[in-house]
């Protein structure tokens, strides 16, 4: 019953999934988010070739992002732009920019250890081999963190362990950058604040040219999401915040609120950062 409930759904959705997207990949995956048990690896065959997934809904929401609005293409006068891709989860990312910028030189970090077997994969399949992969969050120092629910994309990094976590190296990012950055994205579950904090105050902001992340933000976030704004601001960044939406499912402190579309305060939202 279920699985014809979800293809119900799925029929009736095609006009809104096109609407949004006008992509026909897209709505392809939106079908398939909607016909498949969460948490169901598999593998889609694109035009450019199969990309393996370990979650079909995450994997139609990242597809959306990356391919269909392009949330982190950027103008750049480079031939070979320096990518760092900070949360690289199954490699959708990585394999969007080496489309987009072919002689990239591209690093990403991926700290799950079923995230990054899939995103190894992927790379492999389609000979990626100048993208250089790395088993490990980004910090601001070489040490060992502890990650929850890692299955898909969502989750959360924290220093101490928590029931459910699983160790994790990481590393400083600072120590990585020497050079210049042409683009720093960063997905790294609520660990964009240290490591901000981390760049500005070893002078690495100094290096970077632009910079596309997620913000995760709580009630107890208020301040860090200030801070990481002005903290930009005074480093010669412009910025700006491409959308912000509710996200009852982030791993941070809920607290009442007077609206009832974010009754628990808790949200995410796209940042953008360049320099003139």
């Amino acid at each position: 019953m279920s699985g014809l409930t979800g293809w119900a759904r799925a029929i009736c959705g095609i006009p809104r999934y096109w609407k949004r997207s006008h992509d026909t990949q897209y709505v392809r995956l939106a079908i398939m988010r909607e016909t498949t048990p969460r948490f169901t690896p598999g593998s889609y065959d694109f035009p450019f070739g199969r990309v393996d997934y370990a979650d079909s809904a995450s994997f139609e929401a990242q597809y959306f992002s990356i391919f269909t609005k392009e949330e982190y293409a950027f103008e750049t006068d480079s031939a070979t732009p320096v990518i760092l891709d900070c949360g690289g989860n199954i490699g959708l990312s990585s394999l969007w920019f080496k489309q987009r910028y072919p002689a990239a030189n591209i690093t990403v970090f991926e700290p799950g250890p079923d995230l990054f077997s899939i995103l190894k994969t992927n790379l492999d399949r389609f000979g990626f081999d100048d993208i250089h992969a790395e088993q490990t969050a980004v910090w601001n120092e070489d040490t060992t963190l502890y990650l929850g629910n890692d299955a898909a994309d969502g989750g959360f990094v924290s220093e101490g362990e928590r029931q459910g976590s699983r160790a994790i190296k990481a590393i400083r990012l600072a120590e990585r950058i020497n050079g210049p950055v042409d683009l720093l994205k960063l997905d790294i579950e609520g660990a964009e604040y240290d490591v901000m904090r981390d760049l500005a105050q070893t002078g690495k902001l100094n290096h970077i040219r632009a910079i596309a992340g997620e913000l995760h933000a709580g009630s107890d976030d208020t301040g860090n999401v200030g801070e990481l704004l002005s903290t930009l601001h005074d480093h010669g960044f412009k910025t700006t915040l491409s959308y912000a939406r509710p996200a009852p499912a982030l791993f941070c402190r809920t607290e009442a609120t007077p609206f009832p579309c974010l009754r628990d305060g808790k949200y995410l939202a796209i940042f953008y950062a360049w320099k003139a």
